[in-house]
């Protein structure tokens, strides 16, 4: 694995994991044989939908944002998980914690926020889909509303591991390849054209603000994983108290201890 710290908290890696394009294509249409709508649809004065988190979308923008696959191992739904799919997934969850491990070579500090890992999901983007510029611990709020969901107050860093490759600006060769889809961090004066086994780890508030730009054609895929700390926001949850929906880190700062010194920036 190769990384580079590019500036801002944003750290670059490259041969992240060796997954065969048959059998991680093949896990992929297995999720999205079951997969739910990323939106629920509400009708008013204007028509809207909200995603998961509670961000709302107009009618308009629904089309253009990405579609998330969150039940990479059937739990949710309670559907088995042929053994050679649950493989995949187990290499890109162990990819995400040997990334998260030498991330924090670069930010030591990282360690006493990393409690836990969220649950992956998959983001997709078609033809036609990008998302503006935002930041991955964004509360979606009203005035004088109750929130639909605080639970990204945890998030302190991000992972995103890139599945298939970006062709730039030309028409995507294959169906695994795609065009477009760009990712830009403006406060890093970066932007990234994903390929295959690549991964960016960044700051999850402000300062790691980022967008992806339209894919032209093609289809984008990349495995998500946020970064958390903190227990239940009512402390009724003891640290490393067994929860499905969180990976706690318990042996992290000893395998960053084991990984070697902290990298020069």
């Amino acid at each position: 694995m190769k990384s580079q710290h590019i500036g801002m908290g944003l750290v670059l890696f490259e041969d992240v994991f060796d997954i065969d394009d048959k059998d991680l294509y093949s896990y992929i249409k297995w999720l999205e044989e079951d997969e739910e709508d990323t939106f629920t649809y509400h009708s008013s004065e204007e028509d809207f939908a909200k995603n998961k988190a509670g961000f709302k979308f107009k009618k308009e923008e629904i089309q253009v944002a990405p579609q998330r696959l969150h039940d990479l191992t059937g739990f949710i739904k309670n559907r088995d998980i042929p053994e050679h799919h649950l493989k995949v997934f187990n290499s890109l969850k162990q990819a995400s914690y040997d990334i998260l491990v030498e991330y924090c070579r670069y930010f030591p500090e990282c360690q006493t926020t990393a409690w836990w890992l969220a649950l992956p999901h998959i983001a997709r983007y078609t033809e036609g889909q990008g998302i503006g510029l935002h930041c991955d611990n964004q509360i979606p709020f009203e005035w004088g509303e109750p929130t639909m969901s605080q639970v990204s107050l945890h998030n302190t860093c991000s992972i995103n591991i890139y599945l298939n490759d970006c062709e730039d600006d030309g028409v995507s060769s294959t169906a695994e390849t795609y065009s477009g889809g760009h990712i830009r961090y403006p406060n890093a004066d970066f932007e990234l054209i994903p390929k295959k086994a690549t991964a960016v780890v960044y700051p999850s508030n402000y300062i790691g603000r980022h967008e992806v730009s339209i894919v032209n054609s093609g289809v984008r895929y990349a495995y998500l994983v946020n970064v958390c700390q903190g227990t239940s926001l009512d402390n009724s949850e003891k640290v490393g108290q067994e929860n499905n929906m969180k990976t706690w880190l318990q042996s992290l700062s000893e395998d960053v201890r084991k990984a070697g010194d902290t990298h020069r920036l």
